[in-house]
């Protein structure tokens, strides 16, 4: 005599199994450099300025060049060196403006070349020489960073030291 019998139902007693796969992490490319960035004006004219020397140092690292190969215009930029010598090599950028009451806007960056090479003990230095000697800029300031992520949490992280030196002449009428 057989006895027939349905299948055993084994939901209600044992714990199923659930698999979460979490979606990939989607992170934008908004480029990040750890550094420091330096707003300030000079009362100097750009003329003055493109007969300059600027050295830019982290610690002893410094990036010396001459402001001579500035390209013509009130508004315009320099990066150095060109190309950068290596991967995690230093970097600078100089940028000026003309102000419209003779002065002149400047922005330095130095990028350090590495996200990790950074300590809170760092020191920036920015001297900007004119052609004779005198010193139009001469800064020295503790850095004191501040975290960026700029692409969201979990997407990258660099640090940078920011001095506004004075007002933010990027939004002057030009």
């Amino acid at each position: 005599m057989g006895c027939a019998s349905a299948p055993l139902d084994r939901s209600a007693t044992a714990p199923r199994e659930e698999h979460h796969q979490e979606a990939p992490k989607v992170c934008t490319l908004i480029g990040c450099v750890t550094g420091m960035t330096l707003m300030t004006i000079v009362p100097e004219s750009p003329e003055l300025l493109r007969v300059s020397r600027i050295r830019v140092c982290r610690n002893s690292t410094c990036l010396t060049h001459s402001l001579a190969e500035l390209p013509p215009g009130k508004d315009t930029r320099l990066a150095w060196p060109a190309p950068p010598t290596g991967p995690f090599s230093p970097s600078a950028e100089f940028q000026m403006r003309s102000l419209p009451d003779g002065r002149t806007g400047l922005l330095v960056y130095y990028d350090s070349g590495s996200d990790t090479a950074w300590r809170e003990d760092d020191v920036f230095t920015v001297t900007l020489t004119s052609a004779d000697g005198r010193r139009l800029l001469d800064l020295k300031r503790p850095a004191r960073y501040d975290k960026v992520e700029p692409n969201g949490p979990g997407c990258g992280t660099c640090y940078r030291a920011i001095y506004r030196e004075s007002e933010d002449w990027l939004t002057m009428p030009r």
